[in-house]
């Protein structure tokens, strides 16, 4: 799975739901996704934040890219703090975020697998988390057959993938692997935010605020597996 900067909560589902947890680090850095930015609540209306990147080449990988230099992450601090400072559980998560933002990881995967790795130990996920690329698999394989080598090389039985990507894989080329395709349905999950309302489609951010993370932790485990 590529990361992403503080993906929603069916992200986390997925890792929740599985022994182990593969970061694509070897992969086309795309604009405009959700690689580096996502969407919280600010003054009342869904707005986006952004991880700034220093420029370079539009062929960059993942790890190739770095976190701009200029980067402000005290302004991007203040405005997570003026945004839920009443939150109910703004104190704990707070610190979290600080940690995550404020890392001093320039590296652009570096920061986004240590921010992946952060929430779910905070959330109580102890999925073992690696980087695909120390498979050592083959890279210049088809993205199914990539994903069919990382499986033989962990000798995995199962893979499970977000619904989002139900039509890249073909069953029947992990059965001759001996490997079950599935897909995991993406779930609402009910909280009460600043607006009010439920939007599992925010950063885990708003979910960490404002739900109660025992609620949300047992809830990551109730997953609906699609047949691949």
């Amino acid at each position: 799975m590529q990361p992403y900067f503080l993906p929603h909560l069916s992200y986390f589902q997925l890792i929740a739901n599985t022994d182990v947890f593969c970061l694509h680090d070897k992969v086309k850095y795309t604009k405009q996704t959700w690689i580096n930015r996502n969407r919280i609540i600010v003054n009342g209306r869904i707005q986006y934040i952004t991880i700034p990147l220093q420029s370079s080449s539009d062929f960059d990988l993942i790890d190739e890219k770095e976190v701009s230099r200029v980067f402000d992450f005290k302004s991007l601090l203040k405005t997570i703090e003026f945004s839920y400072k009443k939150s109910p559980n703004f104190s704990e998560v707070f610190e979290l975020i600080i940690g995550i933002v404020g890392s001093g990881k320039m590296n652009l995967f570096d920061f986004l697998e240590h921010s992946i790795v952060q929430v779910s130990r905070y959330l109580g996920i102890e999925t073992k988390i690696i980087r695909c690329s120390s498979t050592g698999y083959n890279q210049d394989l088809t993205k199914s057959e990539m994903v069919l080598d990382i499986c033989t090389k962990l000798h995995s039985k199962f893979y499970i993938n977000s619904e989002g990507g139900i039509h890249l894989y073909r069953s029947a080329d992990f059965l001759q692997n001996g490997i079950v395709l599935q897909f995991s349905k993406q779930m609402k999950f009910n909280y009460a935010n600043a607006l009010g309302q439920t939007d599992s489609t925010l950063s885990v951010l708003d979910a960490l605020m404002w739900a109660d993370k025992e609620m949300l932790l047992q809830r990551l485990y109730e997953i609906e597996l699609i047949p691949g």
